[in-house]
């Protein structure tokens, strides 16, 4: 860098803890970002102007962005399903029922004001959508025993009475599989649920997932999954009809 460069640089690097100084030495790295584009540094000093700041004792705070918090960085950065594998948690009694685990608590209980990660977390939907799309739907709903009733009088609400209801036993991050943990194997432990399935034509599927969103929802890491696959056929037995005719009076 020659003089002149370097006179520029120190310029810049002036303005930029004078910066971090109003805030007490400790910046985000989104602002140290935003300071730089600001201050136009070329893209050669970037890495000189970390250092700088560092020698200058200014602590760079990395910020995550909220999908990564809910989900954790051991998903996000390597790729892990988790790095404290044993210590998964889990809320199991001998009653087949289930206690609201705090630690499973995305902080927000009310649909309306969580944002979009926090529904996510708690209820992800999967879509499998068909080549050739015939306009009917099956939906797929894994969720907790207690949200059943909720989530009948909402699909009920829509439209949808028609549905097939299962107890099932489940889990989510174990996959139903054993795993070893210090050496020793260990069965995954299977969850008390209920599936409920429906298959919609008339009704737009997005309707019946978004109420199904809102119906499972308790702002809890777990709250449910949703399935939604492309249907070629269906074929009533009674009268022979086939396709959007023979889900007319079952919707």
């Amino acid at each position: 860098m020659d003089e002149n460069a370097q006179t520029k640089f120190d310029e810049k690097m002036k303005e930029l803890l004078a910066a971090a100084e109003k805030k007490k030495n400790v910046l985000e790295d989104t602002e140290v970002a935003d300071l730089i584009a600001d201050l136009q540094f070329d893209e050669d000093d970037v890495g000189k102007v970390y250092e700088s700041l560092e020698k200058s004792g200014v602590d760079i705070l990395h910020t995550i962005a909220e999908e990564e918090e809910i989900i954790g960085l051991d998903a996000t950065e390597h790729g892990l399903a988790s790095a404290y594998s044993g210590f998964a948690i889990m809320d199991v009694s001998n009653t087949m029922t289930m206690d609201v685990n705090e630690n499973t608590n995305l902080g927000s209980d009310v649909y309306e004001e969580a944002s979009e990660a926090k529904k996510k977390a708690a209820v992800s939907v999967t879509k499998l959508h068909e080549v050739v799309s015939t306009g009917i739907h099956k939906v797929v709903i894994i969720a907790k025993m207690s949200r059943y009733e909720v989530l009948k009088k909402a699909l009920n609400d829509l439209g949808v009475t028609g549905m097939t209801v299962v107890n099932v036993m489940g889990c989510g991050i174990q996959k139903g599989a054993g795993e070893r943990y210090r050496g020793v194997e260990m069965d995954a432990t299977l969850l008390p649920k209920v599936k409920v399935e429906v298959v919609v034509s008339e009704i737009p599927v997005d309707k019946v997932i978004e109420a199904a969103k809102k119906a499972l929802y308790t702002g809890h890491i777990g709250d449910g999954k949703i399935f939604v696959y492309g249907v070629e056929n269906v074929v009533k037995v009674r009268t022979g009809e086939e396709g959007y005719a023979a889900l007319q009076d079952v919707e």
